[in-house]
């Protein structure tokens, strides 16, 4: 599932290896940086940090190159240390960290939301957790009906208050401007079922089921594995 994430894009520090260099050319000193998301009060900027120690020193290398001027304006509300496997929004887009040989804790974007897994890892990063997600077809409801794209179709109901709400995830990140033009009662949602093929610009998926739910796979990659079965 590599392929459905991408480097950062503007991310002037991406990985743990990079940190430590940069970080060693500032102090020349050999640190061991740790990455944090600081949130800020009264905004809804999130900054993405290296944070590196030496006794009663502390090191702050700004991931994206906006810590400082965020850290003048507005007051820190509080920060969270990123693992590895943590999905997280930043810079406008929803990134994850993992783990590169030679790279260390590293930060990809994320750029195919490819299973019900994924979606509600996404949805939690921003404030939608517990949300249930279907895989559709998304047509515009006019006279030509034409397709906008690949979604997942989000519910959530909190049981407190008794309100629900449903919410729009694109499959593919790059469609987030498309379907930002239309609102959801001008869209037409047809669930997909497994084993159908979805058509992406040059690529093909085909929709499959395991015991986490519904996913895509490339369908190149799946004739492939069926092969070697």
């Amino acid at each position: 599932m590599d392929q459905y994430f991408v480097e950062p894009t503007l991310c002037l520090v991406p990985d743990w290896v990079t940190a430590r260099i940069e970080l060693y050319h500032r102090t020349h000193k050999l640190l061991d940086p740790v990455p944090y998301l600081h949130f800020y009060k009264g905004t809804h900027i999130k900054v993405l940090n290296w944070i590196a120690r030496d006794g009663d020193e502390t090191y702050v290398l700004p991931a994206y190159g906006t810590h400082e001027d965020v850290a003048i304006v507005f007051e820190e509300e509080k920060r969270i240390q990123i693992q590895k496997g943590i999905f997280f929004p930043c810079q406008g887009e929803i990134l994850v960290a993992a783990e590169q040989v030679g790279r260390g804790l590293c930060f990809k974007q994320l750029a195919v939301i490819f299973s019900q897994t994924i979606a509600q890892m996404a949805a939690e990063s921003v404030g939608f957790g517990g949300s249930e997600f279907i895989l559709c077809k998304a047509y515009e409801i006019s006279r030509e009906h034409p397709l906008i794209g690949y979604v997942w179709s989000g519910y959530r109901e909190d049981f407190q208050t008794g309100n629900s709400f449903s919410f729009l995830l694109p499959v593919f990140i790059e469609d987030i401007n498309i379907l930002l033009q239309y609102k959801r009662p001008d869209l037409h949602l047809i669930p997909l079922e497994v084993g159908e093929i979805m058509k992406y610009k040059d690529q093909r998926f085909i929709v499959k089921s395991d015991e986490e739910g519904i996913y895509i796979d490339d369908l190149a990659n799946a004739l492939l594995n069926k092969r070697r079965l």
